[in-house]
């Protein structure tokens, strides 16, 4: 069971700003790439692209296989429907500005996409990692999907309690292997001393705090406390032991 300090209510990849519903919508989605331990963009959803040797043209591969938790097939179709769906002004995404030298996107076939930009964007393969830039099923519509997801995420969702709990259940056909847990629960506990008693309780598994302070505070036989985000925030990560 993990913590978090306030309820995920963006259930939509590409407009969600709250930490919060991101830590969710992470376990739910995947995107066309990911970062590593380094923060260098790495396979995720497709290959590493081949580009152009004049740096306007980035072909991706996807793998072969992937499906959505609803039983649907993930191709190229979905990849270019979510890149000019997070283009649209009118869906308001969070990384539109981040693709802003994207002119457009084709798909040649079902397996490869040809993303064609206006300038090179050294930037772009970083942009194309994490929830917000998150593969949607382009035949299930973004109202049904702002309450109920559906990822190709080492995750599905399950149901949501408001203001009390989120549940997901494992992708048993998750591309990258079979998720470790069976199911994972989000709790919702505002406040920084409940959780800390939560976690040293064992009624939560592990939370993520935004002072670090507060993080150390939890430490104890069993609790071992990580501190993340070092050069930008204070966060704090507490994890029981034997996670």
């Amino acid at each position: 069971m993990f913590g978090i300090s306030a309820d995920a209510t963006q259930l939509l990849p590409w407009t969600a700003t709250a930490v919060q519903s991101q830590q969710v919508l992470g376990q739910v989605y995947s995107s066309l790439l990911d970062l590593d331990s380094e923060l260098v963009p790495v396979d995720g959803l497709a290959e590493l692209p081949a580009v152009s040797k004049d740096g306007l043209s980035y072909t991706f591969t996807l793998k072969s296989g992937v499906t959505f938790t609803d039983g649907s097939a993930l191709d190229s179709t979905d990849v270019k429907y979510s890149i000019d769906k997070i283009l649209s002004p009118g869906t308001k995404a969070v990384a539109r500005t981040s693709l802003s030298a994207v002119q457009r996107v084709t798909a040649p076939d079902a397996r490869h996409v040809v993303i064609k930009l206006r300038a090179p964007d050294a930037s772009l393969l970083t942009a194309l990692t994490g929830v917000n830039t998150a593969i949607l099923p382009s035949g299930t519509s973004l109202d049904r999907l702002k309450s109920k997801p559906v990822g190709s995420g080492p995750y599905a969702f399950e149901n949501r309690t408001p203001n009390q709990s989120i549940t997901l259940v494992r992708n048993a056909d998750y591309f990258r292997g079979k998720p470790g847990l069976s199911s994972l629960e989000f709790r919702v506990i505002q406040d920084d001393a409940s959780m800390v008693s939560a976690l040293r309780s064992g009624t939560v598994d592990m939370a993520i705090f935004d002072n670090s302070v507060t993080a150390r505070s939890a430490k104890s036989a069993d609790v071992t406390v990580h501190t993340v985000d070092r050069h930008t925030t204070a966060r704090g990560v507490a994890r029981r032991d034997g996670l």
